[in-house]
């Protein structure tokens, strides 16, 4: 009678294969976890070189590790997310000031029916902020840069409600083209530029507008916004402009102060 044949014994150690082979792979996802964490392209593939020869890949076939879908020249790129939200900035920026604007213009227009100035003073925004226009015959005498007395309280009540806003603003002198040569001016320069200096330090000294904040420009008969041609052309053109600038010109206000 033939004998059985002992069958060979299990290994014992076989599971030791299994368990290394799964520390092998928390090792690799740890690692991975914290390369992860630096953005450094050539570390990346330092790691992934590592892994494809440690795992038998000899380094010829790489990990593919996502680096593929952006360039080389990527830092260079700015990101469109950054460009966009800030895109989106300026505009809510935009949107808040014209809704601020256009509430202090309302403001304005309620201040001028009450006192009975709707025909000698105008608002508008326009691309440049908003606009408040004096009529020139209306607060000096012809040829004159004092203003008068009776309109000094107007003009600071104006002002005050212009600088609710932090806004810079520019107070412009304004003259038709009809030449002017008196003693106390040598032509309509030197007279516009003065009544813009007189409301200026006017606003500065009763609407208590900090100085560096409020400028004062003159134009002459260069920007007129009606025919000169024409007696009520030129009426329009002899003007003052408060002007509460766009915050789009405060690096020029900036640079002028």
């Amino acid at each position: 009678m033939r004998k059985k044949k002992k069958g060979k014994e299990p290994n014992a150690e076989r599971w030791m294969l299994t368990y290394l082979d799964l520390i092998t792979l928390l090792m690799v996802f740890f690692v991975i976890l914290y390369a992860s964490s630096n953005i450094d392209k050539e570390k990346f593939q330092n790691i992934a070189k590592s892994f494809n020869i440690a795992m038998g890949g000899g380094g010829s076939q790489m990990v593919d590790l996502g680096l593929d879908s952006t360039s080389k020249d990527d830092k260079s790129v700015p990101n469109q997310e950054v460009k966009d939200s800030e895109t989106k900035d300026e505009e809510t920026q935009s949107n808040d000031e014209t809704y601020n604007m256009e509430k202090v213009k309302k403001e304005l227009d309620k201040y001028m029916v009450q006192n009975k100035l709707k025909s000698s003073v105008t608002s508008a925004i326009t691309e440049r902020g908003l606009v408040v226009s004096l009529k020139n015959t209306a607060f000096f005498d012809s040829g004159k840069a004092t203003i008068k007395r009776k309109y000094k309280s107007k003009i600071v009540a104006i002002a005050k409600i212009v600088n609710k806003l932090p806004n810079y603003i520019r107070i412009e002198g304004h003259t038709d083209n009809v030449p002017i040569h008196t003693s106390n001016f040598s032509s309509n320069w030197s007279l516009s530029s003065a009544r813009a200096t007189n409301v200026v330090e006017l606003v500065i000294k009763k609407a208590q507008i900090t100085p560096n904040k409020v400028s004062a420009g003159a134009f002459a008969d260069t920007r007129p916004i009606a025919s000169n041609s024409t007696a009520a052309g030129r009426a329009k053109n002899r003007r003052m402009d408060i002007v509460l600038l766009s915050s789009k010109f405060n690096s020029e206000e900036e640079v002028s102060n």
